[in-house]
């Protein structure tokens, strides 16, 4: 071949290369990102801030409200919406215990008025009533009651009364029952020489009578008169000590008749003593039947004492309670601070324009962290993104549900405050009726004048029902004519002690009543149990005997 075909040859071989040229491209290697997230948490991000218009100020308050729901979930352990169903559940026991501390101090406030008025009644202060609570104990270290010494201040009053020196009264008494001991003594013994000398002279008439019969000795008679002559010089001596001690005596009953004034002797001290032990013993009983009033009107058992004790164990309670209620309160605060948070994070992303250079500095922080995270220079925390937005439609919903629920109240929960509402109205009304029955008893107790009839009370539409019947001696039924025409009293049932009120008849029914020997017969509604009551007691009461 020629060398002019073989360059005609590669001109064609070059043309054709030409037309059919292969380019072989060989690609680049992709240089990662920086910050080292992957391509589809990186995607997200895009897709957030593209929803959010990329507003530089909106991203900073997302990111920075983010991080604060990041740590506050961190510090408790526990996610937004459990933290909320706990703040929700401090807030209603809240509710229940300002509303039991409401309560409290209504009861302290009523217990401190009725110790007030019991007080000002009786005059009494707190400095009195250790003086007395000091006196009481002193009486019990020496083994004395109350009653005793009440007995012992009358006598000596009624002595002083009289002018008396009681206290020499007191030693010639002691002196006279002395005196007396030793004179029954003396006649005992004087009893017993009489009986010796007695005995001595049957003893001599029979050795006279042996003498005289058998020896007839001169000697034995001599010494036998002389032992009659020493008895009965012993016998006189003892006649004279007697006659002295009578003297004495006497002595002393001038003394006791100069100064009473009037003769007497022990007897008739003793039943001096005796008719003041009774009047005493009268009094006593009438201040019981007053207590027994008293007690049954004020239907209060306790004693001074007591109801300090209460009113100190319901202080410490109350301030137990507060101390409750601070320490819940600090916890509150703290939810409410992250309760803001979270309304701003709301106004965040509501108002892109409300955001503040703080929020702007917290942002960039956040920002600086997570570039410090995606380096590997910092330890990366869990990812929030999955399920933010869920979470963030459930906080909207549930911050809002509370100011819903405010404009509502709980079918049961408003039955409730009206039932003791009402059942608190009922008992002030009763509780001042008593008072006011209490007062003009106490008024005309200290005039002298005697207590009233109790006062009457109405009959309420709520109060429970009692039926009222006669009943005759035989068991027969008899309806009351005049019902509801008397005064209204308060029964307490002996069964289930329900206290309910009850129109009773007239003062003339009841006299009748009482003269046929018939009895009221009471059923109470609440148990169905009948008791039976006398005409006259219902008289005595109203009556105020």
């Amino acid at each position: 071949m020629s060398e002019a075909e073989e360059s005609q040859k590669n001109i064609i071989r070059n043309d054709i290369m030409k037309e059919f040229e292969v380019v072989i491209a060989i690609p680049e290697k992709k240089e990662e990102l920086v910050i080292g997230l992957p391509r589809e948490k990186i995607q997200q991000l895009i897709e957030i801030i593209d929803s959010l218009k990329w507003d530089k100020k909106t991203l900073i308050r997302y990111i920075n409200y983010a991080i604060r729901l990041r740590k506050l979930e961190k510090e408790y352990g526990k996610s937004y919406h459990s933290l909320l169903r706990e703040y929700e559940k401090l807030t209603k026991e809240e509710v229940k215990t300002r509303y039991m501390i409401q309560q409290l101090q209504e009861k302290r406030k009523r217990i401190e008025e009725d110790l007030s008025i019991y007080m000002s009644q009786y005059n009494l202060t707190l400095e009195s009533v250790k003086k007395i609570s000091s006196l009481l104990e002193a009486l019990r270290e020496h083994g004395l009651r109350l009653e005793e010494l009440e007995k012992i201040v009358r006598v000596l009053q009624e002595f002083r009364q009289n002018n008396y020196d009681v206290d020499k009264i007191i030693s010639i008494i002691s002196k006279y029952e002395d005196l007396s001991k030793k004179m029954d003594e003396l006649n005992r013994e004087v009893s017993k020489a009489e009986e010796e000398l007695r005995r001595l002279q049957l003893e001599k008439n029979s050795l006279q009578e042996i003498v005289q019969k058998t020896y007839g000795h001169i000697k034995n008679l001599e010494e036998l008169e002389e032992a009659v002559k020493r008895l009965s010089e012993e016998r006189s001596n003892l006649f004279q000590e007697i006659s002295k001690y009578r003297e004495d005596v006497d002595s002393l009953r001038r003394e006791i008749e100069e100064l009473t004034k009037m003769k007497f002797d022990i007897s008739e001290v003793n039943k001096f003593l005796e008719k003041k032990r009774s009047e005493l013993s009268s009094i006593e009983a009438e201040i019981g039947e007053l207590k027994k009033t008293l007690s049954k009107l004020l239907q209060v058992s306790e004693s001074i004492e007591e109801i300090i004790a209460k009113h100190e164990e319901l202080s410490q309670n109350l301030r137990k309670l507060q101390n409750q209620i601070e320490e819940k309160e600090k916890y509150l605060e703290l939810l409410e601070n992250e309760m803001a948070a979270a309304y701003s994070i709301l106004r965040l992303l509501q108002d892109p324009e409300g955001g503040t250079v703080e929020d702007l500095e917290t942002l960039a922080q956040y920002i600086q962290k997570l570039i410090k995270i995606k380096r590997g220079e910092a330890i990366a925390q869990k990812s929030l993104e999955p399920y933010f937005l869920e979470k963030t439609r459930r906080l909207i919903v549930d911050l809002i549900m509370p100011y819903v629920k405010k404009d509502f109240v709980p079918k049961w929960v408003f039955e409730r405050i009206e039932r003791e509402l009402k059942n608190l109205n009922e008992k002030r009304v009763m509780l001042e009726e008593e008072v006011a029955s209490l007062r003009r008893v106490l008024e005309e107790k200290s005039r002298g004048t005697g207590p009233t009839p109790a006062p009457s009370l109405e009959v309420k539409p709520s109060e429970t029902r009692v039926e009222l019947q006669a009943i005759a001696s035989d068991g027969s039924l008899r309806e009351l004519e005049t019902i509801g025409k008397g005064r209204k009293a308060r029964i307490t049932c002996i069964h289930c002690k329900q206290s309910t009120v009850v129109a009773l008849p007239s003062e003339e029914e009841l006299e009748k009543l009482s003269s046929g020997n018939f009895k009221l017969r009471f059923k109470c509604s609440g148990c169905s149990k009948t008791y039976d009551v006398s005409p006259d007691s219902i008289l005595k009461r109203i009556r105020g005997e």
